[in-house]
């Protein structure tokens, strides 16, 4: 079947043409916007960030004062939206990192400190106790959280002491740079290896799965499945994975709808589409620019995938004899 075939039942909207060209074109421009040049606005906008943040975080500057200045002569030299895309990423890694410290603000002991000394008229030991207390015991339930998480993926994947041993202490480090639990991460990485990848292809996977979760603001269950929905009927590799967060994303970011939105209702109607020989630019376009005018990505995805089954079906029909006439399924 020929995407025009289903292009058909939509089109004819001079609103929604309109639309399905914006979205073409801009996903045309995605790979190239990130080669474009930043202005000198830009490039200082993004040093006094660095310098902003380390001027604001003096005690994470005392921990962290290599990774700041690499950070800072990155920024200084950052020409692309590529190498500022590339400066921010590594920005938030140091930020949760810091976070994760306890470094952006005052640390337990001295916060404290400070509620006895500004408010013993009513800060009793009790509340401190019990702080401390708190503390432990969400460090106790993370713990069991990840031990549950790794025994999920003992089960579904075959690997040795040794690669279960380094994915455990690297899985911290990058869950903190993509703003998630440790526990989180584990548990997309064994949910993708259930789906018959291996650990390092889960791993990887994985964070594209935590990063949709975060943009689209899904759980990780349904970030998993929407992505793995679009992988599978398009045949993307797995290395191209992050390609899919970053179309529905800028598509969330520049039309009436949203990257969660996008990603269900693409999620409905990828195999349908792929079978009928659209791509993956074509068939956001379709559901971009029906949502634009419905409201409802999922019921347009849903309309797509009935619609182009339909299709499909008739080209299959045998001819059939009505009042001794020949006729052939329309």
């Amino acid at each position: 079947m020929k995407p025009e075939d289903v292009s058909k039942y939509i089109t004819g909207d001079e609103e929604l043409s309109a639309t399905i060209a914006r979205v073409k074109n801009g996903l045309g421009i995605l790979e190239t916007e990130m080669g474009k040049p930043l202005t000198i606005g830009e490039q200082s906008a993004l040093s006094s960030k660095i310098s902003n943040w380390a001027n604001e975080n003096s005690k994470a500057v005392k921990k962290y004062a290599s990774e700041i200045a690499k950070l800072q002569d990155a920024a200084n030299g950052a020409t692309t939206t590529m190498d500022k895309k590339n400066v921010l990423s590594q920005f938030q890694e140091l930020n949760s990192k810091a976070s994760a410290d306890g470094l952006l603000g005052k640390s337990f002991l001295a916060d404290t400190k400070g509620k006895l000394a500004k408010f013993t008229s009513w800060f009793s030991v009790s509340q401190i106790v019990m702080e401390g207390v708190q503390q432990l015991k969400n460090m106790a339930n993370a713990v069991v959280e990840v031990d549950t998480a790794m025994t999920s993926l003992y089960k579904v994947t075959n690997e040795t002491s040794t690669a279960y041993s380094d994915f455990q202490k690297g899985s911290s480090d990058v869950a903190k740079s993509l703003g998630r639990d440790t526990a989180s991460y584990i548990d997309q990485t064994a949910t993708w290896a259930k789906l018959g990848y291996s650990l390092s292809q889960s791993s990887e996977l994985a964070k594209v799965s935590s990063i949709y979760a975060n943009v689209g603001e899904v759980d990780d269950q349904t970030a998993v499945s929407d992505i793995v929905a679009v992988l599978k009927a398009f045949d993307i590799d797995t290395s191209q994975a992050e390609t899919v967060v970053d179309k529905l994303n800028k598509l969330g970011n520049e039309f009436a709808t949203s990257s969660a939105d996008l990603g269900s209702g693409l999620s409905r109607s990828a195999s349908a589409l792929a079978l009928g020989g659209m791509d993956i630019n074509k068939s956001l376009a379709l559901i971009t620019g029906g949502a634009e005018i419905t409201q409802s990505a999922d019921e347009m995805g849903n309309a797509l995938k009935i619609g182009q089954m339909r299709v499909m079906g008739k080209q299959f029909m045998p001819p059939y004899y009505e009042n001794n006439n020949l006729c052939l399924a329309v």
